[in-house]
């Protein structure tokens, strides 16, 4: 009976510090982070096919929004998200769809870029020192994705 014990208590504990590990943890985010990138594109297209544009123009502005590389702008705006998670999603697509209007390309690893997206997306968020201080740590967090 001990024995049974002891070995289903290892088993158990080996499999918690299995889940610990960092690498599964980090392909979780990733596998997160790409359901947020095709969800991002997606709705940005969708928005923009909304307001009368073509698909292929859509997908076209969509691309040159977020600079060609879409995942990386999605894993900066998880990360926006997460230090400000009162910023509702359909309201940051809408601001994005009106940048991608005019053929604009944004760059999420600016802190003056983040300050705006904040400032256009939330009007009832007020920034203060503590708000300032997470927005410069996102904009560096970004600028490291981003190298």
């Amino acid at each position: 009976m001990k024995i049974k014990f002891v070995f289903f208590g290892t088993v158990l504990l080996i499999g918690n510090l299995v889940f610990a590990l960092p690498a599964g943890n980090m392909q979780r985010f990733r596998q997160d982070v790409a359901v947020v990138d095709h969800s991002l594109l997606d709705n940005v297209i969708l928005a923009l096919v909304e307001m009368g544009f073509e698909y292929d123009v859509a997908k076209n502005r969509a691309e040159t929004l977020f600079g060609g590389d879409h995942m990386t702008a999605a894993m900066s705006l998880y990360n926006l998200k997460s230090a400000f998670p009162e910023i509702d999603h359909d309201v940051m697509v809408k601001h994005l769809s009106k940048l991608a209007v005019y053929g604009r390309s944004i760059d999420l690893a600016s802190y003056d870029t983040l300050i705006s997206i904040i400032q256009s997306t939330n009007h009832e968020l007020l920034l203060n020192s503590d708000s300032y201080e997470k927005l410069y740590r996102v904009a560096r967090l970004n600028g490291s994705i981003k190298a």
